[in-house]
């Protein structure tokens, strides 16, 4: 290859601010340019969308039918748009090309366009399955066949959590050998010092500077149940007449979201932000965050949290056990059960000593979650797939 640059090209959906995007985003951005050129495919729409633009050198391709939602007619012009950008893109550069594909429909309709482009390396980081409990039967049977067929042309399986890789394996979608686990990083420096900042954002919020204050931050969408979060604000407020919940994001579930909190006479207590960008702000005027998710990959709120030392209460989800050391730097509760979350919160609010023990015991979370390492090691692994020997002779190299 001589010094010929590699071209990284990315895959996802919306470009919506959550964690997947998040990562996606700084990877592209700090991938090593003398080595490496970045390219974003993704969907149209999303917060972080304008972020990406903001991005030095950075290529970007908009798929108007790459959507979330299982569309076949939508998803079959998705793959062939792909199709056509991706042998453009392989044709007008004279070096190696990959494909790094993330979440479910982006993954699968990303990897079968690269293999019909005849781009060699490709690879799918699960952030979560989106083969959930909760779908009926025959449409979780589809997901994973479909899981299962996009399995033999995928180079290598990323997993952000130890439960979804052994997940993956359990259901045949990757094999131990092509499978690994790359956690999606934070930046520490800028959530390690943001803790002081907390009353600013009671006074903007109208939150008297006393009062204690239990947040949480999601995509108001059925996967982060966000209705158990307010079931659970009503539970704590009968105990703890005082309290405040902060809830930041916003989604399909808003219009679910306002009526419950008028019908449990919440409006004072419960402040709906919207969307965001200050999370580190936000997180430090938490004394306690919560996370009611249905499933997860690995959710990098916990982390962002954990690292500012603020105590969790979240359901247990994939990854959730390798952050939080239950009953140590939080609690983990079952999934659908905002009581037992409520009981859990409310212990922790009449045990202060027990709280600033797991706020001290919060602070200290392996180095595997820096983002930095995060994007050292995807490089390591695009230039140990370029070299590896047993690659290019791949039945499946065009």
């Amino acid at each position: 290859m001589g010094t010929l640059k590699v071209k990284v090209i990315h895959i996802i959906t919306k470009m919506e601010l959550g964690g997947a995007q998040q990562t996606t985003l700084y990877t592209l951005a700090n991938l090593d340019q003398s080595r490496f050129i970045p390219v974003l495919i993704c969907g149209p729409g999303g917060i972080l969308l304008s972020d990406a633009y903001n991005i030095p050198k950075l290529k970007i391709h908009i798929c108007n039918h790459l959507i979330r939602q299982v569309a076949p007619v939508r998803d079959f012009f998705a793959l062939i748009i792909l199709w056509r950008i991706l042998r453009k893109e392989r044709a007008i550069h004279k070096g190696m090309v990959i494909v790094h594909t993330h979440s479910s429909k982006a993954g699968i309709v990303g990897r079968w366009a690269a293999f019909l482009a005849g781009i060699p390396i490709r690879i799918h980081t699960v952030h979560g399955f989106g083969i959930t409990p909760h779908q009926p039967f025959f449409l979780r049977w589809i997901f994973t066949l479909a899981e299962r067929l996009t399995g033999p042309i995928t180079t290598r399986m990323i997993y952000v959590s130890r439960n979804n890789l052994e997940q993956g394996i359990h259901l045949g979608i990757s094999e131990p050998k092509n499978s690994l686990i790359i956690r999606s990083g934070i930046d520490w420096a800028r959530f390690s010092k943001a803790r002081n900042d907390g009353s600013s954002v009671k006074d903007a919020l109208q939150i008297p500077g006393e009062s204690k204050v239990i947040g949480m931050i999601a995509c108001f969408k059925p996967q982060k149940a966000p209705l158990d979060f307010i079931r659970m604000a009503h539970l704590v407020r009968l105990k703890w007449s005082e309290i405040h919940f902060i809830l930041v994001g916003d989604g399909i579930l808003r219009e679910s979201i306002e009526p419950i909190i008028k019908e449990l006479g919440l409006q004072k207590n419960v402040h709906l932000t919207g969307w965001r960008r200050d999370i580190p702000r936000l997180l430090s005027a938490m004394d306690i965050m919560a996370l009611t998710s249905l499933w997860e990959g690995l959710p990098k709120v916990v982390v962002e949290a954990q690292l500012m030392g603020i105590p969790v209460v979240a359901t247990q989800t994939a990854g959730v056990d390798e952050v939080i050391r239950d009953g140590i730097t939080g609690f983990i509760v079952p999934k659908g059960r905002p009581d037992i979350m409520a009981t859990r919160i409310i212990e922790m609010l009449e045990n202060p000593e027990k709280t600033r023990r797991m706020e001290k015991a919060s602070v200290s979370l392996s180095d595997e979650f820096k983002l930095d390492k995060t994007v050292l090691i995807q490089e390591v692994l695009y230039q140990d797939l370029i070299k590896d020997a047993k690659f290019r002779n791949n039945k499946f190299l065009i």
